[in-house]
């Protein structure tokens, strides 16, 4: 059996966390057939289910796990950030992605609840937008490649609400 050495996830993690064109999007508007057990992700899906939104990540960098005092929390494990220069000193084969959605700032924002978020790498804004910090589906050429998907119970997005954030950290291995 082969392995990845760290250098090269830590190398991955970089090349990732410094993609160009890197969204947050929600999406899966419909029930899940079981709304109280969402199904599992499924890895050969390609696209974010009735996605109805999309936002430029608020943060987006390396970090690594640590046992306590962790600069962020994300699903009960503390991360620290690291910062790119250190990234091989570090380890820091995780990136952590956080978006933030605004409606209540931005009134044309589409609002809805969802089930699922992911991050999309190399989405291409339809003309005219393409320095949107945020977009609707219709606004959108190609949605890229979907990099990361969470399937989860519902949570909205309502037109009041001051910020909805959505944070991932993903393993390089």
């Amino acid at each position: 059996m082969s392995i990845t050495p760290y250098a090269d996830c830590v190398r991955r993690a970089l090349d990732f966390k410094n993609q160009p064109s890197l969204w947050v999007g929600l999406g899966r508007t419909t029930v899940w057939p079981n709304e109280e057990a969402p199904p599992a992700e499924d890895p050969l899906q390609t696209a974010i289910e009735e996605a109805f939104v999309y936002t430029v990540p608020h943060t987006v960098s390396l970090v690594k796990p640590v046992e306590s005092g962790g600069d962020i929390t994300v699903n009960g494990q503390q991360y620290d950030l690291v910062a790119d220069e250190n990234a091989y000193t570090e380890i820091a084969r995780f990136c952590y992605v956080r978006g933030l959605f605004q409606p209540a700032s931005n009134p044309t924002m589409p609002v809805d609840t969802f089930r699922q978020h992911g991050i999309c790498v190399g989405l291409v804004p339809a003309s005219g937008h393409e320095n949107d910090l945020w977009i609707a589906p219709g606004d959108v050429t190609s949605t890229g490649i979907l990099a990361h998907l969470a399937n989860h119970l519902a949570w909205s997005l309502a037109r009041d609400e001051q910020e909805r954030e959505v944070a991932f950290v993903i393993e390089f291995m």
